[in-house]
């Protein structure tokens, strides 16, 4: 069975503002590709309701009229590895990236795709999300990445369905 924790920082400590609410029913996205890691997104129905505090609180999903331009600033968090040979924090991290230009990473991802990615980093900088799937900062070579698109950089392709 599957739970999910909420207003957790540290996931190797039990917290104060931790809430850990059993999942219902996991939705994956239908066109899920596991090969390129499209649409690499899934709905989960808990048994009950979150209790909104200071540490847990809904984020409102973007419009259809909302863009994402190079430039702008996103912030994507995670417990994903820091590293290329790093185990992964027990802390939450974040790191804020720049929106590049989605040729950036077509020429440096196989699998990119403009439609639900969004190219964001900086190699001058060295600070990524890693792998779309695994977030945090680090020191590794050629720091762009694509930042899956339901990070704080609001893309309303999944919003339909």
């Amino acid at each position: 069975s599957i739970s999910v924790t909420l207003g957790a920082h540290n996931i190797k400590k039990q917290e104060r503002t931790q809430q850990v609410i059993a999942v219902r029913r996991a939705i994956p996205h239908p066109r899920y590709n596991y090969k390129t890691v499209t649409n690499d997104i899934m709905l989960l129905q808990l048994t009950r309701k979150a209790k909104v505090t200071t540490a847990v609180s809904p984020i409102s999903l973007p419009r259809d009229r909302d863009t994402v331009n190079p430039g702008m600033l996103c912030s994507v968090a995670g417990w994903g590895s820091l590293d290329v040979d790093m185990c992964c924090p027990n802390k939450l991290q974040e790191v804020k990236l720049e929106v590049q230009r989605a040729k950036k990473c077509t020429s440096r991802y196989k699998y990119y795709r403009t439609t639900t990615q969004i190219c964001a980093g900086d190699t001058r900088k060295r600070k990524s999300s890693f792998k779309p799937w695994s977030l945090g900062p680090g020191p590794w070579e050629g720091a762009l990445s694509c930042v899956p698109s339901l990070s704080s950089c609001p893309v309303s392709v999944w919003c339909p369905w």
